[in-house]
């Protein structure tokens, strides 16, 4: 299993992100069952930046690839995901909460303040935001 950090940064990804059926465009070393971590920026959130929840990747849709061909990402191609709710925050936790932990800190989310489309994670990383979010 692995975990993942995806940064909503663009003003279309947080529109296609906040419709009913929620989706995220993640490397080929992505699966279904794999946990993300979504974060909302502060140049399209404003004051709501911040981690939003914890998704669960439930379905690979290759028809739906040519959407995340406008993704930037370190990782090479992104393929698209559909995305379950695991938990869904209403008031986000702001990535100066993430810089004060000291596991978090050293994280490359955290370390790059977001600056990219989506992190893998390693699993203690995971752990700690999933103590912080509950």
């Amino acid at each position: 299993m692995n975990y993942w950090f995806g940064v909503i940064s663009k003003s279309y990804s947080l529109a296609d992100f906040e419709c009913e059926k929620k989706w995220f465009c993640l490397p080929f070393t992505a699966k279904v069952g794999d946990y993300i971590v979504m974060y909302k920026t502060l140049s399209i959130a404003k004051k709501n930046s911040g981690i939003c929840g914890i998704y669960k990747l439930i379905k690979r849709e290759a028809s739906c690839d040519g959407l995340c061909k406008s993704y930037g990402s370190f990782n090479g191609t992104l393929f698209y995901y559909e995305l379950e709710a695991i938990k869904e925050l209403k008031v986000p936790i702001p990535i100066s909460v993430l810089k004060k932990n000291v596991i978090l800190k050293k994280s490359q989310p955290i370390r790059r303040s977001a600056q990219g489309t989506v992190f893998e994670l390693k699993a203690f990383e995971f752990s700690e935001l999933e103590k912080i979010i509950k």
